[in-house]
């Protein structure tokens, strides 16, 4: 039987005294029945029909109790009895997501990156929590794992888990690619797959500050340059082009190093001058930098 779904079960009962058998309720939710009151006789042999519900949350063996009331000879009886069924969990443990970085902190990864943490978060589906969680990773072309296998001693119900798996990053294109993995607990082993990015994009990126600058007065272009991968990053510049506005000075216009996952700040000086015409101003910012693969 599957957890989920409807199921049928059919009940059968001998009767061994004389009497009317005015109820016969299952412990799971009944859908149909076919269940009247009926009278009974020794030696009687009945079979009754149920279409019951079973519950998402059960797997494994499930004992499903049965609550009788029978009348015999003026007197109103109680009992119960059960039928134990076998319940099976289609849904199975698996990657349900990635992410470069460590986690609680997210990356990205970039062609030539070398070794990167590669962030998996690892679901149990299941009501019941799993033991020895092996996972193999099967990255594809032009990424390389760096242990055999992850393992995980166990993983309760209904509950993820997030876990670094350390790959290497070649000589790769931008885009989408395709991890293919086994996952193996308590003796199965489940196929599957999950995508993770290459980024096209420098690791350096800028994130300008400007304020209102007034005609014939003075304000400062602030640009934040983050690396965000985690390579090194050499010789960042950054150089403005500006049209109606006076560039007067800068700070830190290269920086000869710049560290994975920090920033730094570039502060250009501006002037406007008393003619310029109120409204925006077009300013280019050009980044510049080169990394070396570790």
């Amino acid at each position: 039987m599957t957890a989920g779904s409807l199921t049928d079960l059919y009940i059968n009962l001998k009767s061994n005294t004389t009497g009317v058998l005015l109820s016969l309720i299952p412990s799971l939710k009944t859908v149909y029945t076919n269940f009247t009151q009926v009278s009974l006789t020794p030696g009687e042999s009945l079979t009754f029909e149920y279409q019951v519900y079973v519950p998402e949350t059960l797997t494994g063996y499930f004992p499903v109790i049965f609550k009788a009331t029978l009348e015999s000879m003026g007197q109103v009886e109680n009992f119960t009895f059960f039928k134990s069924i076998y319940v099976v969990n289609n849904a199975t443990p698996s990657i349900v997501d990635s992410f470069w970085g460590e986690p609680n902190q997210t990356t990205l990864a970039f062609p030539q990156e070398g070794v990167t943490p590669l962030t998996l978060v690892v679901e149990n589906p299941l009501p019941v929590p799993i033991s020895n969680v092996n996972i193999t990773l099967i990255p594809p072309s032009g990424i390389t794992d760096i242990y055999p296998y992850i393992t995980l001693p166990g993983l309760g119900n209904f509950s993820v888990h997030e876990l670094a798996y350390p790959v290497q990053i070649a000589n790769v294109s931008p885009g989408l690619h395709i991890f293919k993995y086994l996952l193996s607990y308590d003796g199965k082993t489940v196929n599957g797959n999950f995508t993770a990015v290459i980024s096209q994009f420098s690791p350096v990126f800028a994130k300008p500050i400007i304020s209102p600058i007034p005609a014939g007065g003075y304000s400062n272009l602030t640009v934040t340059i983050v690396n965000n991968g985690s390579i090194p990053a050499q010789d960042v510049s950054a150089f403005l082009e500006v049209r109606g506005l006076e560039e007067t000075a800068f700070f830190n216009q290269t920086l000869l190093y710049l560290q994975p996952h920090s920033n730094s700040t570039f502060v250009f000086y501006l002037y406007a001058p008393p003619n310029l015409t109120s409204g925006v101003i077009l300013l280019y910012l050009k980044c510049s930098s080169r990394s070396t693969p570790s």
